[in-house]
């Protein structure tokens, strides 16, 4: 399997008999090989249970408070936009502090077209970091990003 986001890799719950490291442009991605054999397979989880997570330490990074502010406020303008103009999917962030370069789009399915309520994705797709942030640096935040 190749993938850009190796933490998702592990929801396929196997272990990788062999990973190598391959760039996709500037994208580091994994070759995940695996061998289908249940001494392969890691232990069980509940399925689509999310890793643990440090909640008090993301609060207390330094920019954190900031950027929660512009997603609340960039929601609440998109989303009184998109009522108006019928809109059911718009890009929320994009990049707009160059300290998170990613975007985030809402989706929704429009309940007059499908029955039931309303239901809700959103899709976050991180950027290759610009040219003037050192490499190295980049990467080593990313690999504190993967759990």
């Amino acid at each position: 399997m190749l993938t850009g986001n190796p933490p998702l890799g592990r929801e396929l719950g196997l272990h990788a008999k062999r990973t190598h490291t391959l760039f996709n442009g500037p994208i580091e991605c994994r070759l995940l090989r695996f061998d289908v054999e249940a001494k392969y397979f890691a232990a069980k989880r509940e399925p689509g249970a999310l890793p643990s997570f440090d909640e008090a330490g993301a609060r207390a990074r330094p920019g954190s408070a900031m950027f929660a502010n512009r997603l609340r406020k960039n929601i609440a303008a998109g989303a009184a936009w998109a009522r108006g103009a019928g809109v059911a999917c718009y890009r929320v962030y994009d990049a707009d502090m160059p300290e998170y370069a990613f975007s985030i789009d809402l989706y929704q399915s429009q309940p007059e077209k499908a029955p039931g309520p309303a239901e809700r994705w959103v899709y976050v797709q991180e950027y290759a970091p610009p040219a003037t942030v050192d490499a190295a640096k980049a990467a080593r935040a990313a690999r504190r990003r993967s759990p």
